[in-house]
């Protein structure tokens, strides 16, 4: 991962750690047990205001799009039980440990921000597809769980080929970039913890 901010180059931009941020221009959610950001938020002094976007509108984006990630980090860890419990567990650690140490690298390397519950489900989305190609005569719920993992995979993959196979995506689209790497990352991960823990 050293490598990354020389390979890609990736310019600053409005993301700033939640720990910087004023409570009071916090917009969105945070939520972070230990370092990383789950949640999506920003700091409100940042946004481009123009006709519609307030700092009300994009605290409500924010906020739904922190609840609908987590919903969708939940459901796709639960999943993964399909596989065993020994298997979840594993899929949970290595999640974990891969958002907190890709988020630390961003801020405290690159100088940059990373957050978002995206690179829990880009872990395990890589960890269910490689699990299930593994698995000789899959149940259901195996079956149902790896079409929701190529579901995440390939709309990260859409998104990164939209952005034109960026590091990360630009603010045209969105209130916050997008970490391409860093789901391509938790892909990787993932498949590598299936295969090898």
């Amino acid at each position: 991962m050293f490598r990354r901010k020389l390979l890609f180059n990736i310019p600053p931009g409005n993301e700033r750690p939640y720990w910087q941020i004023p409570p009071q221009f916090l917009l969105g959610r945070v939520y972070a047990p230990i370092y990383h950001g789950y949640g999506y938020y920003m700091d409100g002094r940042l946004i481009q205001r123009t006709p519609g976007v307030t700092a009300q509108s994009v605290n409500n984006q924010l906020a739904l799009q922190a609840q609908i990630g987590l919903a969708e980090s939940a459901l796709i860890h639960a999943l993964s039980f399909a596989w065993g419990t020994k298997s979840a567990l594993k899929l949970a650690a290595t999640s974990v440990l891969f958002s907190e140490l890709e988020s630390y690298w961003a801020v405290h390397m690159e100088n940059a921000v990373s957050f978002g519950s995206s690179h829990s489900i880009a872990t395990a989305a890589g960890h269910i597809l490689t699990k299930f190609m593994q698995t000789k005569k899959p149940t259901w719920l195996q079956i149902l769980a790896v079409i929701i993992a190529a579901l995440e995979s390939g709309t990260y993959l859409l998104f990164w080929a939209k952005d034109g196979f960026k590091a990360v995506g630009s603010l045209e689209k969105s209130v916050h970039r997008v970490d391409h790497v860093a789901h391509i990352g938790g892909l990787i991960t993932g498949a590598l913890s299936a295969y090898f823990v």
